[in-house]
């Protein structure tokens, strides 16, 4: 695979990944 096409799919879901755990956060807390 292309490393391209690796960071364009990882990256998106790194950053749904960090804003659904700070609305956890945020909900909790």
């Amino acid at each position: 695979m292309n490393e391209l096409i690796f960071v364009l799919l990882i990256c998106p879901l790194l950053i749904f990944i960090v804003s659904v755990i700070g609305t956890r956060k945020t909900k909790t807390y």
